[in-house]
């Protein structure tokens, strides 16, 4: 048997690092950390971030990785669909407006009562 994911988590080539997308010079944070080579082949995590900083800092972010990491890295993003912002989505064929299902309207309001808001 291989090594266990947990294993693999401990692992040095597994790196966390914390960025404030919003202040962060995010080519020297990640110059700092151990382990990252900038032109380097990567795996990068951008999970849970962009629905929570403007969309000109998610671009930059995306513009700034695409520079220093080897073509071929993997980048794995989540996102909220910007439909998920309004309570109503967008007009159907026969233009009735899709109502935004309750789960996601409750989630993304209680993010913002957690002082966490959704902005794009």
């Amino acid at each position: 048997h291989g090594p266990t994911i947990s294993h693999r988590m401990d692992s040095k080539r597994v790196q966390f690092l914390p960025v404030n997308f919003n202040t962060d010079d995010l080519e020297q944070k990640l110059a700092s950390q151990m382990g990252f080579i900038t032109g380097g082949s990567s795996v990068i995590t951008m999970e849970g971030v962009t629905q929570y900083i403007p969309k000109e800092n998610s671009a930059d972010t995306l513009k700034t990785l695409k520079r220093i990491i080897a073509p071929g890295s993997i980048l794995l993003i989540t996102y909220v669909d910007k439909k998920c912002f309004a309570d109503k989505g967008p007009p159907r064929d026969d233009g009735e407006s899709l109502i935004l299902p309750k789960a996601i309207r409750m989630v993304r309001d209680m993010a913002g009562r957690g002082g966490e808001p959704w902005i794009s």
